[in-house]
């Protein structure tokens, strides 16, 4: 049986890594900095959540978060150096385990498991985007 190796990855936007940009790369494009909001755009967020995510990875020490002087109500997160290997190591046995549970999959049992991740992706979405839509209409909408 082919291991996860044999099985590449599609270039998907929805399946950036968390906070990474159409293109791969980080919000800005600077390495690990951007602005709170468009990590909650990115991430699907509200703004209670993604400050509540930001306010938990500063007190672990992965970023920091500061004013923009440009513009007092935008908030910019920095990536702490060091803190995405430390992130990378802290799931390593996570992404050891997980590889040895796709290692156990044929290829068209991981082709159907990619198909149903984007079909259930894009029904996601698309609810989602109806569900903002009429938000900005005045319907009812699922509040949190």
């Amino acid at each position: 049986m082919p291991g996860p190796s044999s099985v590449r990855p599609r270039a998907d936007p929805s399946r950036r890594s968390v906070g990474a940009g159409p293109d791969g790369h980080r919000p800005g494009g600077t390495g690990g900095r951007g602005r709170a909001g468009q990590l909650a755009e990115q991430t699907n967020l509200t703004t209670g959540a993604i400050t509540s995510m930001i306010r938990r990875l500063k007190q672990a020490g992965y970023v920091t978060a500061e004013r923009d002087p440009a513009d007092q109500r935008r908030v910019i997160i920095t990536l702490v150096p060091g803190s995405v290997e430390s992130g990378t190591r802290l799931y390593a046995s996570f992404g050891q385990a997980m590889a040895a549970v796709v290692s156990g999959y044929g290829i068209e049992e991981l082709r159907l498991l990619a198909r149903h991740y984007d079909e259930m992706s894009a029904v996601y979405q698309a609810q989602l985007a109806g569900l903002r839509h009429d938000g900005a209409t005045g319907g009812d909408t699922v509040r949190d």
